[in-house]
């Protein structure tokens, strides 16, 4: 078979699912209990985690290159539109928010690009805590807890609320982020086990446990240990050192996708049968994508295949017979 052929009809398949509306596949139900959670890590190396819920709306993973620096960002489909939550550079910068309430104001791509672009992708580390204006900087975003990190062992928290900022330095080699008013101390008094705040416990728990040799592999242990209430989860290990983002669904830690920001690829990293990879679509490619693309059913793959080329055999059959009619009435 010729190779542009074969190309085709491999690539037909993944086409067909990414054509497919984005929120199709999403279950309905929503937890009562916020499932997500950040944590950054500053052991020999640094390490960047996130739970995030997958439930309400669709994560979609999408590379954007500009001034020759890679970004790679991370949408959540939210009320409607995908709004952008995270984001970490090929210079190893980290930044990701929780807003305090659900708010119906959203950040959305173009505007999470218009507030940190310059930071992605003209600048190579975050600002210094002490030269940060609270009063008048861009960068801040109202009434949430923000994160900004790079791999350089500076890091911080960010807290706004009605308009009144607070930087929350980082003087421990990790810390989390959970959403949660940190400067209100009673708000910590819940010991509902799916509070946020006791997942925020056991994270720092974890996280403390094993922060002199951490590793990719204690990133997912980390995420593991939150216990969110919901099962519907996304979750991203990020190591800046090295421009790999690995991700794991639905708190199955036994299979791990690898995207790599530098060559834009996304590929099966560990617990499938067969290896494969493939490069982003450049609209970003979605938690559900990874999903229904389960490349450990082979069998499922040949059937879309044969199907795909089967559709297009009946294509080009109805192409031929509408030439030869119209060369008969003509």
């Amino acid at each position: 078979m010729p190779g542009f052929l074969l190309k085709i009809f491999i690539n037909i398949p993944l086409l067909f699912f990414l054509l497919l509306p984005s929120n199709l596949f999403i279950p309905q139900s929503i937890s009562d209990n916020n499932p997500e959670i950040c944590f950054v890590v500053y052991s020999k190396n640094a390490f960047y985690g996130l739970n995030l819920d997958n439930s309400a709306g669709e994560i979609r993973f999408r590379i954007e290159t500009q001034n020759q620096h890679r970004v790679l960002f991370v949408d959540q489909f939210k009320s409607d539109a995908y709004q952008t939550i995270a984001a970490v550079n090929d210079q190893g910068t980290f930044i990701s928010y929780f807003f305090f309430d659900d708010q119906i104001s959203q950040i959305s791509p173009t505007n999470f690009t218009d507030i940190f672009g310059s930071l992605l992708f003209d600048q190579i580390s975050i600002p210094s805590a002490e030269n940060i204006d609270l009063l008048s900087n861009s960068l801040l975003i109202n009434n949430s807890s923000q994160v900004f990190a790079d791999e350089n062992q500076k890091g911080y928290i960010i807290q706004t609320i009605n308009g009144n900022s607070e930087i929350l330095e980082n003087q421990y080699p990790s810390f989390v982020n959970s959403g949660l008013n940190l400067t209100l101390q009673s708000s910590f008094s819940n010991n509902d086990f799916y509070h946020p705040f006791q997942q925020k416990k056991r994270v720092e728990t974890e996280i403390n446990n094993r922060i002199s040799e951490f590793s990719i592999q204690d990133g997912f242990v980390v995420l593991e240990k939150a216990q969110p209430q919901q099962n519907i989860i996304a979750s991203v290990v990020f190591d800046p050192e090295n421009n790999l983002i690995y991700l794991a669904f639905d708190k199955d830690f036994s299979k791990i996708w690898l995207i790599n920001l530098d060559g834009e690829t996304i590929e099966t990293f560990s617990g499938f049968e067969r290896y494969h990879k493939g490069n982003i679509p450049e609209i970003g490619i979605t938690a559900n994508d990874l999903r229904i693309l389960n490349f450990s059913n082979e069998g499922l793959m040949v059937r879309i295949i044969i199907g795909a080329v089967g559709i297009l055999i009946i294509i080009l059959a109805a192409i031929s017979v509408h030439i030869k009619f119209t060369k008969i009435f003509h």
